[in-house]
Order: C-alpha cells, then structure tokens, then sequence
C-alpha cells in the first residue's frame, strides 16, 4: 500500500508502472551502519533520510519520484538522455537534470518498462 498524496496527471497522461522503494536496508547496509555506531546520532538521521518512504512512478510523459508530501522531483520521459541501471538503483540523465532513484528492488525491470515507454512514445 503507497503512502503519499495522490499524483496529479496532466491531460492524457496515464499511469504505465509504479513501485514501492524497499524500506528495510541490504545487508551490506546494516553492517555499514553496525560498523559506524559510535556515531548513531549522525547516522541516525543519514538512515532515516535514506530509506524514507517512496514511490517511483512511469506514466505516459514522465517519471516521477514520489513521497508522503508529495511528488518531490520528475523528468520528461522525452527529455531523457540517457540511463545508468544498477540492480537496486536508477540514475537518469535529462536535459542537465539527473534523477536518483535509489532502492530499487529491481532496476532492470523498471528501466525495461521505462524503455518500452520511450519506444511506444505513449
């Protein structure tokens, strides 16, 4: 179930693909953050900050990054330059403006969809 203030789309834009961000932290991050408990007040708000609750929508004329207050950035799906995909994580390069979507839980199959998006030119 998603979290967040309801998106409002343009006119003839629909909604393609929508996935929750993992909440709960890889293995290598909960060591990372073991190893740096001296210091949990500091990580304390580096860990609540990185794994916030987000949704990461595809529709028909853009990607969207969305949280509880709303949608916090976007970019054109025509104005992408190019992708750079990893397993957990998204960087998406547009007209001099990137977007970060970290904590994918699958980031092949969201930039499989994204791709599909682009080349049916919804």
């Amino acid at each position: 179930m998603y979290d967040h203030s309801p998106i409002v789309l343009n006119d003839g834009e629909q909604m393609v693909h929508a996935v929750h961000a993992r909440i709960l932290p890889t293995l290598t991050e909960v060591v990372v953050i073991a190893l740096c408990a001296p210091l949990a007040l500091v990580i304390w708000l580096f860990v609540h900050r990185s794994f916030r609750s987000s949704t990461y929508v595809i529709t028909t004329q853009r990607v969207l990054s969305v949280e509880r207050s709303g949608v916090c950035d976007e970019v054109g799906i025509g104005d992408i330059q190019r992708l750079k995909t990893r397993r957990g994580a998204m960087m998406i390069y547009a007209g001099g403006k990137r977007l970060w979507l970290p904590r994918l839980p699958d980031g092949w199959h969201f930039e499989t969809v994204l791709n599909n998006v682009q080349r049916l030119g919804m």
